[in-house]
């Protein structure tokens, strides 16, 4: 059974107001989705338990849940093993086990942080902020955007060298900003992908040329 509509669990309020801005260009109307945000990536994991718990006693067969977090600086598959323990833990079928039409909980891990997102589709980002840098994505650093290290602190260094944010980035502000300007299509973060293939299989809609 095809998932009509998502519950989807952030690490934190700037992943909150990303998914807020891009989910609509990948689900249309055809679907519905709340998010609820946490402090961080800790918060998350902490209150993910009690969560699916609850989850359990009343999901109906056409919800799915997606818990996103963010790496940082925990190892990726740790976090991974440690969110499908607790997914086994409350009983709901996690899509590592379970088929494709039957799985009620995902789990995707932003590498290391959601800002490598942003490398993904750097003309999304310099729509919103021109005076970046054209070439960023050519340069040996940025190549392979699953692979940059501290992705939040390089791109707060590219935003500050091109006269934004001088005392300070809000990462509120610039995850909605960018999440409306991103084109799923053009991104090229594997980890971005896996996200929505996660969001494809759970709603049985197809991937939207944009």
């Amino acid at each position: 059974m095809k998932g009509n509509h998502l519950e989807i669990l952030a690490a934190e309020p700037s992943t909150e107001m990303f998914l807020h801005a891009l989910l609509p260009k990948l689900l249309g109307k055809a679907v519905s989705f709340n998010v609820y945000t946490h402090q961080c990536k800790d918060d998350l994991l902490k209150n993910l338990p009690s969560r699916l718990v609850g989850y359990a006693n009343w999901l109906p067969d056409d919800w799915r849940v997606i818990v996103l977090a963010n790496q940082g600086n925990s190892d990726y598959n740790a976090i991974k093993r440690r969110i499908e323990k607790i997914i086994t833990a409350a009983e709901l079928r996690s899509r590592k086990t379970a088929t494709a039409s039957t799985w009620q909980v995902a789990s995707c891990i932003a590498r290391e942080e959601l800002e490598s997102w942003y490398f993904g589709d750097w003309q999304a980002v310099r729509s919103v902020y021109t005076r970046v840098p054209e070439d960023i994505p050519r340069q040996p650093n940025y190549r392979n955007v699953d692979k940059i290290s501290g992705p939040w602190k390089a791109f707060e260094l590219i935003l500050k060298r091109a006269n934004y944010y001088k005392y300070g980035l809000n990462k509120i502000e610039i995850a909605k900003a960018i999440g409306a300007k991103i084109k799923p299509s053009r991104n090229k973060s594997q980890n971005f992908q896996s996200f929505c293939e996660i969001i494809s299989e759970a709603t049985g809609l197809k991937r939207k040329k944009d």
